[in-house]
């Protein structure tokens, strides 16, 4: 971190912080005619990261720009913010966001990839809105610290799209119930503060393909808890894509579902609270109507059954993470009706390094 201090007094101080983050691993999958079973040694993230920031009064402006370079370069957050409380002494606040950043509709999401229990996110957060350029603002009142507010709107055309051709907007709110800290940074595994949150998100976009328009409504339920080294989470989310007339494809749902849950291990020593256990259950149906035309299609409904064992040698930021994953074709016919079953098992292994 450095402090930029003004050679006059009356001239703001700003803070800068780069930053970022790394994980290498190694990936072990069965072998079998479909493809992706590739073993051999990954690099997940490289992601650089700034943070520049303002205090002025009681309220802090800042920018955060964060960027992935594997496999290629891409931007992911880049957005200037305002935050700032309503009463001293009272966990309540505010925060406004303008540029391109994450919508408030899942905490899968939500949560930075560095911040997991497992190497890799929950299945459903590949059916939920990407990030997107928008507006957003959250609020937790000061007569109601417990409740949390979120609504945004956005283009809706997914990240790094500098115009909305369209012009429609996607709708986003969520409401969370968070009795046991309130507003404190969203990660999994019990390494922050005791917690307790459960939450509602809805979204709407209505998207433009030349001869016909798809219009997408996603609904979702979440909820975290974490005590004395014990974690759990669970979460659904449906995403209803409807299309109007001329579309090649009838409507469907998208629907996934997971629950995880993990337990910091009360060890003598060195070790206390520093290796987690824990198993992820999740099913993913991404198309409940059409059936696939292969196997391993990438709308194939799955159920996997994971377990993992983490050691953090310093919370979060410095940590290896292993987990074994079986994994069960629940649409296990083609459209032509032929045998969809494949050998997919894996095991990840994951070091996060991150400044």
């Amino acid at each position: 971190m450095l402090v930029v201090t003004p050679a006059v007094a009356d001239e703001p101080t700003f803070v800068i912080q780069p930053g970022g983050y790394l994980q290498p691993g190694l990936r072990l999958i069965q072998n079998s005619p479909v493809g992706n079973d590739e073993d051999g040694f990954t690099l997940t993230h490289v992601r650089p990261t700034l943070r520049l920031s303002h205090a002025d009064g009681g309220v802090t402006y800042s920018a955060y720009l964060e960027a992935d370079t594997t496999p290629q370069f891409q931007l992911l957050d880049a957005y200037v913010a305002a935050t700032g409380d309503f009463v001293e002494g009272v966990d309540a606040g505010w925060r406004i966001a303008l540029g391109q950043l994450k919508p408030p509709i899942s905490r899968a999401t939500l949560v930075s990839d560095a911040d997991l229990q497992l190497p890799t996110k929950a299945q459903l957060t590949t059916i939920a809105p990407d990030r997107q350029l928008g507006l957003s603002a959250t609020v937790n009142l000061p007569f109601l610290p417990w409740l949390e507010l979120s609504a945004g709107f956005f283009n809706g055309d997914g990240k790094n799209l500098a115009t909305n051709p369209d012009e429609n907007f996607m709708f986003v709110g969520r409401v969370a119930v968070r009795p046991i800290g309130p507003r404190a940074k969203l990660i999994e595994s019990a390494l922050g503060p005791d917690s307790v949150s459960v939450a509602g998100s809805a979204a709407t976009v209505k998207l433009a393909h030349g001869t016909y328009d798809e219009t997408d409504t996603t609904l979702g339920a979440d909820g975290f808890v974490s005590w004395n080294g014990l974690s759990a989470t669970a979460e659904i989310l449906n995403v209803h894509h409807s299309f109007s007339a001329g579309a090649p494809l009838p409507d469907y749902n998208s629907l996934g579902l997971e629950i995880q849950a993990g337990y910091l291990l009360p060890l003598p020593g060195f070790f206390d609270r520093k290796i987690e256990v824990g198993g992820r259950f999740e099913q993913i149906d991404r198309n409940d109507t059409v059936p696939i035309p292969q196997p391993g299609n990438a709308d194939q409904t799955q159920e996997h059954f994971t377990l993992f064992i983490s050691y953090y040698h310093f919370k979060h930021d410095l940590k290896l993470q292993i987990m074994a994953s079986h994994i069960v074709e629940l649409e296990d016919r083609t459209a032509s009706g032929q045998n969809a079953s494949y050998d997919n098992d894996s095991i990840i292994a994951q070091v996060t390094f991150r400044l």
